[in-house]
C-alpha cells in the first residue's frame, strides 16, 4: 500500500455515517459496540479482496478500454509515467463502478451473513497520481501479457494468453487497482481463496485474542473442508478477517522475516521471554520460552500477556511483506506499562512503512502515540536531546501529517456517526476521552467534599 485513503459508508450496522481517512497510523476511538471493528472490518475487506472486484460494463469501463486502446498498443507496449489527474479520476471511477456492483457481495463475504448491508460505500486514494512503470508483453510461444516494473520489485511477468484484447483489459484493470490501492497492489489474476493466509495480504488482529491462541487449533479441522460450516440462518461462526487470521496462525506464520525485529525486541523485552513457533506436520504449535526457565509454555498454560502479545510477534516475523496491519485493542490485558511498550513498537512499524489501523479504548495508549507525536514535531536536534532523555531511539518519533484519528459516537437515536479528531504538532484531540476523564475528576471531587463535611 502507498497513498492516503478515504473510506466513505452509510448505513453499515448501527453506523449511519462516516467519512473518514486513512493514514499510515490511523486510530477508531470510540465506546463499546459503537462500530469500530466493522468499519476495520470493512477496510480490511477492501484491501484484502478489493483488488478482486470485476469491472462491470457500462461507461466507465468504456472509457477506460478506449483509453487502453490509445495507451497500450502492441507495437508501442510501455507504459512509464504518472497519471494524469483526468486519468487517475478515470481509474477510480472505474473502482467506484466495480464497488457499486459488488459491495453486497464483498460485505456479505466479509461478515459472513446476509444480515449486514451498507447503502453506500466508497474507498478512494486521496494522493496525487504515482508514477507507473508497466510492459505488456507479444511473446509468440506464451501470447499476451504485463510486466511490472523491476523498481518496485515486482518485476514477475504475467502471461494471459494469445487474446490481445483479454491482456488489454487486464491490464487496464490492474492500472485501476494501481490507482486505487498504491504501489505494490496485487496483480489480479491471482487464483486463491483470500480467505486464507497469501505471503502479502493485509493482516487483522481481532480483540479477544487469548481465546484464539487458546483455540487456533481447530481452523485445522476447517482448512480441508469445503467451506466453513454455517448455521441454519446462513451465517457463518467466524467472519472473513477472523478466519483469516486463524488461518495465518496455524499455518502461514513462520519465523523468517527480520525486517521488524527492533520492534519484536520491544515486545519480548516487556514479555520478559521470547514466541517460539515449531512448525512441520499439521499446525503450527507457539511456545513462550521464559527467560530463566528450561521449559517452553503452551499458549493455554501462559498468562493473557504472552497469549495478547503473542499473535503480534508472529505477525511481525511472518507476515511478510507486512503492508496493512488491523490491531484491535492492543491495551487488552496490559499493565500501563505495556501499553506504552506497545505503542512504541507500532511506532516502528510506521517508520517502515506499515500500515496500521487500530481499535481502542485507552487513553494511556492514546497519549503515549500523543507524546511522539511531539517528539516528531520537534526540532532535529531538540527531538534527538527530548529522545535521549526519555530513552528512545531514533525511529521513535511519528509526524503529525502521519496519524488521522476518529470519534465513534453513538447519538441519542442510537445511530454512530463517525467524526475526525482534531490533529495538531501536539497530538491528537480526544473528546471521548477527556470528557470521560473530566466526569470521574467531578466525581472524585464531589466525594471528596462529602467526606470533608462527615470529619467535620
Amino acid at each position: 500500500m502507498s497513498g492516503k485513503w478515504r473510506l466513505a459508508v452509510e448505513g453499515l450496522g448501527r453506523i449511519e455515517h462516516a467519512d473518514a481517512e486513512i493514514r499510515p497510523l490511523t486510530l477508531l476511538i470510540g465506546e463499546n459496540n459503537s462500530g469500530k471493528s466493522y468499519f476495520a472490518t470493512l477496510l480490511w475487506g477492501l484491501v484484502a479482496a478489493g483488488w478482486e472486484l470485476p469491472s462491470p460494463e457500462g461507461p466507465e469501463l468504456s472509457a477506460c478500454e478506449a483509453w487502453a486502446k490509445a495507451n497500450l498498443p502492441p507495437a508501442e507496449p510501455r507504459f512509464d509515467r504518472a497519471l494524469t489527474e483526468d486519468e487517475a479520476a478515470m481509474f477510480q471511477r472505474l473502482f467506484d463502478a466495480s464497488l457499486d456492483a459488488g459491495k453486497d457481495a464483498l460485505i456479505e463475504r466479509l461478515f459472513r451473513s446476509k444480515k449486514i448491508k451498507a447503502r453506500s460505500l466508497r474507498f478512494q486514494n486521496i494522493e496525487q497520481p504515482a508514477d507507473l512503470s508497466w510492459a505488456t508483453i507479444n511473446d509468440k510461444s506464451s501470447g499476451y501479457g504485463l510486466r511490472r516494473s523491476p523498481r518496485w520489485d515486482m518485476s514477475e511477468s504475467i502471461y494471459w494468453g494469445i487474446d490481445e484484447e483479454y491482456a488489454r483489459r487486464m491490464t487496464m484493470n490492474q492500472l485501476r487497482n494501481d490507482r486505487v490501492f498504491g504501489e505494490g497492489s496485487r496483480a489480479g489474476l491471482v487464483d486463491r481463496d483470500s480467505d486464507r493466509f497469501s505471503p502479502g495480504d493485509p493482516v487483522f488482529i481481532p480483540a479477544s485474542r487469548t481465546g484464539y491462541m487458546h483455540l487456533y487449533r481447530e481452523v485445522v479441522r476447517r482448512r480441508f473442508e469445503a467451506r466453513q460450516a454455517e448455521a441454519a440462518n446462513g451465517d457463518s461462526a467466524l467472519t472473513m478477517p477472523a478466519f483469516h487470521f486463524l488461518d495465518f496462525i496455524a499455518f502461514g506464520a513462520s519465523a523468517d522475516d527480520k525486517s521488524h525485529e527492533d520492534a519484536c525486541a520491544i515486545l519480548e523485552s516487556a514479555l520478559t521471554g521470547h514466541i517460539e513457533l515449531s512448525s512441520g506436520r499439521g499446525a503450527n504449535e507457539v511456545y513462550y520460552a521464559m527467560d530463566g526457565l528450561a521449559d517452553r509454555l503452551s499458549m493455554p498454560l501462559s498468562s493473557a500477556l504472552v497469549s495478547e502479545l503473542a499473535p503480534l510477534l508472529l505477525v511481525l516475523r511472518g507476515a511478510s511483506p507486512l503492508r496493512l496491519l488491523v490491531l484491535e485493542e492492543p491495551e487488552s490485558h496490559l499493565h500501563p506499562k505495556l501499553q506504552r511498550a506497545v505503542a512504541r513498537a507500532i511506532v516502528r512499524l510506521v517508520r517502515k512503512g506499515v500500515y496500521v489501523v487500530v481499535t481502542t479504548h485507552s487513553s494511556t495508549f492514546c497519549q503515549q502515540l500523543n507524546n511522539f507525536i511531539k517528539l516528531g514535531s520537534l526540532p532535529l536536534d531538540a527531538r534527538g536531546g527530548a529522545q535521549s532523555r526519555l530513552h528512545y531511539e531514533e525511529a521513535d518519533y511519528l509526524l503529525a501529517d502521519e496519524v488521522a484519528g476518529h470519534s465513534f459516537e453513538i447519538r441519542e437515536d442510537g445511530k454512530t456517526h463517525v467524526a475526525e479528531l482534531k490533529r495538531t504538532e501536539r497530538g491528537i484531540v480526544m473528546p471521548p476521552f477527556n470528557r470521560e476523564l473530566a466526569k470521574l475528576s467531578e466525581e472524585a471531587l464531589y466525594l471528596q467534599s462529602l467526606l470533608g463535611e462527615t470529619e467535620s
